[in-house]
């Protein structure tokens, strides 16, 4: 993930306005009031400092950084929501899975044609334990194997 030109001169225009002593440094404080005005708020500062090694200051570039670190952390957890959402859209209720049963009232719903055998292949391949069951833990491995 990388920010854009546009992504980047909002960045500085933020990191000036909160640093108005014209430094070209932001202390904690600066920061989280940065940070803030991104919408990024109740995060944890001296954690932030330590992912670019710094302890009490920051120069623009550690900035970029730290807001990066942030996208990147948001989109991980967006997409781990998306998995969790799906998986619930597709288990058996009952069972907290999805089961070949489940697959295939599934697949007759969406007008989806695969064969018994096709669907068998689909639990087994994703079944990690061989129980009949994918579980939620199964399908985070097949959504990140598939790259989804």
């Amino acid at each position: 993930m990388k920010l854009t030109r546009q992504r980047i001169n909002d960045l500085k225009k933020v990191f000036n306005q909160i640093d108005k002593d014209d430094t070209e440094l932001l202390d904690k404080t600066g920061l989280e009031e940065a940070l803030n005005s991104l919408g990024y708020e109740h995060v944890d500062v001296d954690h932030l400092l330590k992912q670019v090694d710094r302890e009490d200051f920051v120069i623009f570039e550690d900035f970029k950084d730290i807001i990066l670190y942030l996208e990147q952390k948001n989109q991980v957890d967006q997409n781990e929501q998306d998995i969790g959402r799906a998986f619930q859209l597709l288990a058996d209720p009952q069972l907290g899975g999805i089961t070949l049963n489940r697959l295939q009232e599934l697949a007759k719903a969406q007008g989806q044609e695969w064969t018994r055998k096709e669907m068998e292949e689909m639990i087994t391949i994703g079944d990690w334990d061989h129980d009949g069951l994918v579980t939620q833990d199964d399908f985070i491995r097949i959504w990140h194997h598939a790259g989804l």
